[in-house]
C-alpha cells in the first residue's frame, strides 16, 4: 500500500473464468475496462495483486489484509465479475478454484464480512457483475450491517448487475457502465460527485440493454452522496446554471473550436490552425453542385462528400461552411470566387467534427444546434417539428464508433430526415460508402467528373512559393511552374501529397530540376511516403529515432478506439 493521504482512493478488481470457456474472453476485457475506467476516469489505484482467478482463499486472506491497513478517510470500490450461483439458499461467487460449490466457492456475504468486521474501512463500494447478483447483493448489505458495529461514519453501498432470478452475459455491465458516467445528463458541472443512483438510472434508459438485465443501486449505510465518484465535469465556472444550459455552452464551446481549429483551417488550404492565408483552390464543380444543393431548401437529399485520404474532402466542406457562416463568411476573400460557388449564408446550421467523438456526442451535438432535447434520432426528428436544417459532419470514419454512428444515427436521418426538413452534407472516406443509406447522393472528389488535376498542380505551386525562404519564391515562374507540374503528377489526385511535398521541397535550399528524371521517379506518390521523405530530410541520422518515438503513439491511438490522446 502506497503511503498514507488523505482521502485515497483504492480499487480491487476481480474476474473469474473457471467454468466459462465460451465468455472467458469478454470477462477478462471487462475486468480490464473496469479497472481502466476507475484509474483513468476517477483516480483510483490497485489495492490489492488480486485480479483474474483467485482462489477462495486467496480472497480471503488478501481482502482481510488490505482491509486492516486501511485508513477510515480512504474510499474503496470492490468490484467482482464472474459465474456465480444460489447455493443451500445462499449466493455464492465461483473462484479460480472451484470444483465443489460449497467448500470452494466464496458466499458474497463474507465480501463485507472481510472488509468490515474490526477494520477501519468506512467507504465501501461493492459492484457485483454476476449471475442473481441481486440476491447476492441484499445478502452483503445485511451482512454488513451485522458488521459495521456503531454505524457512524459509515457507507457501505452496492450495484448489482442483475435481479435475483436473473443471468448475466459477460462484459455488457462494465460497456453500460461506461457509457452512463461518460455521458453528461448523468450530471453536468455542478456536483463534485457523480450520483450512484443516476449511473444506474441511466443505463436502464440506454438503448443498447438488453431488456432482461436489472441493473440496481442499494445503500444501508451512508446516502446517495458518498464521494466515490469524482465528477470529471466538476467546473466551478459553470455552478448556478441547470443542466440543459450547462450542456448547451459545452456544446457551443464545442462548435466554436471545431470552426477554429477544424473547419477554418480546411477551408483556407491549409493544416496547420496557426498559418495565415487563403491557399484553397479549385474544386469548382463539386463547389458549384454543393451550392446549388444548399440553395435549394426543396431538394432534402442528404449528399456525402467522398473520396481516398488527402483528396480535399474536409476542404470542400469546410469551405462551404465558412462561407456561409454569418460571420466567419465575411472574411473569405470573394475576388476571383464564382459566383455560384458561394452557399447562401446561413445555409448549414451546424458544422460537426466527428472524428474522436461516439455516435452519441455526435447526436448531441446536433441537439444542442437545434436546441432541443432527445436521445435518439427518431427523437430528434420529433422535437425539430419540421424546422428545416442542414448539418455538415464531416470525418465520419474516424469517429470513435463509425459502425454505430452510422447504422444508429445518420441511416435512420438520411432515411426519415427528408420529410421532417432535415439534411445533411457528410464527409467520409469512402470504405463506408456500403454502409450509407443508398439514399444518401454521392461526390466522389476522386471521379472524373470532379477530379481537378489542374488546380492540384496550382496548390503545389503555391505552396513551393508560400514560404519567403523558399529558393522557389523568387525563382524563374517557368521552372516552378514544371516542378509543380511533376509534384502534382506524383500525387495523383492527393492535395495533401502534393502539400507534403511542396513543403519539403520549398525546404531545400536549390530549386529541383523537373528535368532529372531520377528525381521525378523519386517524388512520392502516398501520403506515407511524403511523411517519410520529410523526416529523412528534416531530421537526416535522427529520422529513425523520431519514426521509433512515433510508432507506439499511432498503436496507442488505434488501441484507443480512434480517441488521439496528443
Amino acid at each position: 500500500m502506497p503511503e498514507e493521504t488523505q482521502q485515497r482512493r483504492f480499487l480491487i478488481a476481480t474476474g473469474v473464468t473457471t467454468g466459462l470457456l465460451k465468455s472467458s474472453g469478454r470477462l477478462v476485457e471487462s475486468v480490464g475496462r473496469i479497472a481502466e475506467i476507475f484509474q483513468d476516469k476517477f483516480g483510483y489505484e490497485r489495492g490489492t495483486a488480486l485480479d483474474l482467478n483467485p482462489s477462495a482463499d486467496q480472497m480471503r486472506q488478501e481482502l482481510r489484509a488490505f482491509a486492516k491497513k486501511c485508513n477510515p478517510s480512504d474510499i474503496i470500490i470492490l468490484c467482482h465479475t464472474g459465474h456465480a450461483d444460489v447455493v443451500a439458499s445462499r449466493h455464492r461467487l465461483w473462484m479460480g478454484n472451484t470444483g465443489d460449490p460449497i467448500a470452494d466457492t466464496l458466499p458474497t456475504s463474507e465480501l463485507a464480512e472481510l472488509m468490515l468486521v474490526s477494520a477501519p474501512v468506512s467507504n465501501l463500494l461493492i459492484i457485483l457483475d454476476t449471475c442473481f447478483a441481486g440476491q447476492g447483493g441484499t445478502e452483503v448489505l445485511l451482512a454488513g450491517i451485522k458488521a459495521a458495529g456503531n454505524f457512524a461514519g459509515k457507507t457501505l453501498l452496492a450495484i448489482t448487475a442483475a435481479h435475483p432470478r436473473e443471468q448475466v452475459r459477460a462484459g455488457d455491465f462494465a460497456r453500460l457502465f461506461e457509457r452512463s458516467v461518460d455521458h453528461p445528463a448523468t450530471a453536468g458541472y455542478e456536483p463534485r460527485y457523480l450520483s450512484l443512483s443516476a449511473i444506474v438510472s441511466h443505463i436502464h434508459k440506454d438503448p443498447e440493454r438488453k431488456e432482461w438485465q436489472t441493473v440496481s443501486y442499494s445503500t444501508v449505510l451512508g446516502t446517495d452522496e458518498a464521494p466515490f465518484l469524482r465528477n470529471p465535469r466538476y467546473d466551478t465556472a459553470f455552478h448556478g446554471f441547470d443542466l440543459a444550459t450547462q450542456l448547451q455552452m459545452e456544446q457551443d464551446e464545442q462548435r466554436r473550436e471545431d470552426l477554429e481549429k477544424f473547419f477554418n483551417p480546411r477551408a483556407r488550404g491549409v493544416d496547420v490552425p496557426q498559418e495565415a492565408g487563403w491557399k484553397f483552390v479549385g474544386r469548382r464543380i463539386a463547389l458549384r453542385d454543393l451550392t446549388a444543393w444548399l440553395s435549394d431548401q426543396n431538394d432534402t437529399r442528404t449528399v456525402v462528400v467522398t473520396g481516398d485520404p488527402g483528396s480535399g474532402k474536409s476542404a470542400v466542406i469546410g469551405r462551404l461552411y465558412v462561407l456561409s457562416h454569418r460571420d466567419w463568411g465575411k472574411a473569405v476573400p470573394r475576388q476571383g470566387l464564382p459566383a455560384d460557388t458561394i452557399p447562401p449564408t446561413g445555409s448549414i446550421d451546424v458544422a460537426i467534427h466527428a472524428s474522436n467523438r461516439t455516435s452519441e456526442e455526435v447526436l448531441r451535438a446536433l441537439c444542442a444546434a437545434a436546441h432541443v432535447v432527445a436521445a435518439t434520432p427518431g427523437e430528434f426528428l420529433r422535437a425539430m417539428a419540421g424546422k428545416p436544417m442542414v448539418a455538415a459532419i464531416d470525418a465520419i470514419d474516424e469517429a470513435v464508433d463509425p459502425d454505430r454512428l452510422v447504422s444508429g444515427i445518420l441511416n435512420p436521418l438520411v432515411d426519415a430526415g427528408p420529410k421532417a426538413g432535415f439534411r445533411m452534407l457528410l464527409g467520409t472516406r469512402s470504405y463506408i460508402l456500403d454502409r450509407l443509406s443508398a439514399a444518401a447522393d454521392r461526390i466522389d472528389l476522386d471521379d472524373q467528373r470532379y477530379a481537378d488535376p489542374e488546380s492540384l498542380r496550382v496548390y503545389a505551386e503555391g505552396r513551393l512559393c508560400a514560404a519567403d525562404a523558399s529558393p522557389y519564391a523568387t525563382a524563374d515562374p517557368a521552372g516552378v511552374r514544371a516542378v509543380a507540374d511533376a509534384v502534382a503528377h506524383a500525387a495523383g489526385r492527393s492535395f495533401l501529397v502534393a502539400l507534403i511535398t511542396s513543403r519539403t521541397l520549398a525546404a531545400r535550399p536549390h530549386v529541383s530540376d523537373p528535368a532529372d528524371q531520377v528525381w521525378r521517379a523519386s517524388l512520392p506518390g502516398t501520403a506515407a511516403q511524403a511523411m517519410h521523405q520529410d523526416l529523412e530530410f528534416r531530421l537526416g541520422a535522427d529520422a529513425e529515432r523520431a519514426r521509433d518515438l512515433l510508432r507506439p503513439l499511432a498503436t496507442a491511438d488505434r488501441g484507443n478506439g480512434g480517441r488521439r490522446r496528443w
